[in-house]
């Protein structure tokens, strides 16, 4: 079974048109560094974000705290985002403990109003329990319960500079607690390993002070990595949901 598993990962990680890292905010330096492929590799305290089955072939204690923002401003669309994520991790092997703090804003054309921008804020604060086992000796499953306090707002402001508005624009938003869920898989062979990770499983919605919703949306992506040498791995993910 070694030559097909490998075989199907190589295919996986050839595939780079998928191999982006749009769908799940960059969170954790590690994770950065390998432009978002981590979903196969996570297996330090950032894992309770990226796939909680990685905790059960992770390090025996772990700690992450990390932070990065970034903005997406392309050239010849109206549509542009900033984007903010920030992580504390602790982790063993069977228990993740986390806090998370992701902030997505938004700024497009206002239906109708050629001389408004139309700007959407989503703040999120997840305090999170992971678990994680392993089962069938090589494959691990894992799960991330989280309290989640969203700040949400939405609003037309004057403008179509969107670098300013992204930068200066302060909505005040409408504040609301829900519970979610993450869940992971991964399976391990000596020489790589294959990941699965589906986030906001139940894609809550925050009303922001309007009435309107914003979500929070689901997530899905699978990943894995090859061990090439003792310290290289060559690694790659494709997302499984549209993110919209």
């Amino acid at each position: 079974m070694r030559i097909p598993l490998a075989a199907m990962m190589a295919c996986l990680l050839a595939l780079p048109l998928h191999v982006r890292a749009q769908s799940l905010d960059a969170v954790g330096t590690r994770a950065q560094g390998m432009g978002g492929a981590f979903v196969g590799v996570a297996d330090n305290a950032s894992a309770v974000y990226w796939n909680p089955a990685g905790l059960a072939g992770g390090a025996y204690f772990s700690l992450v705290i990390d932070g990065n923002t970034a903005e997406a401003i392309p050239d010849g669309l109206a549509n542009a985002s900033a984007r903010s994520g920030w992580l504390l991790g602790l982790s063993t092997p069977a228990l993740g403990l986390s806090y998370t703090r992701l902030q997505t804003t938004i700024v497009r054309p206002a239906i109708g109003s050629p001389e408004y921008s139309r700007v959407e804020s989503l703040l999120t604060q997840h305090v999170g329990g992971t678990f994680g086992q392993t089962i069938l000796g090589q494959l691990a499953v894992g799960a991330t319960v989280k309290l989640i306090r969203g700040i949400a707002a939405a609003a037309n402001v004057p403008g179509n500079d969107r670098e300013r508005l992204l930068d200066d624009v302060d909505l005040i938003g409408h504040g609301s607690n829900t519970v979610d869920f993450d869940i992971g898989l991964m399976a391990v062979a000596s020489f790589g390993r294959a990941g699965l990770t589906i986030r906001n499983i139940t894609e809550p919605s925050f009303e922001t002070g309007a009435g309107e919703e914003l979500p929070l949306q689901r997530q899905a992506r699978a990943g894995g990595s090859i061990l090439l040498l003792p310290n290289w791995k060559l690694a790659g993910d494709v997302d499984l949901v549209t993110d919209l």
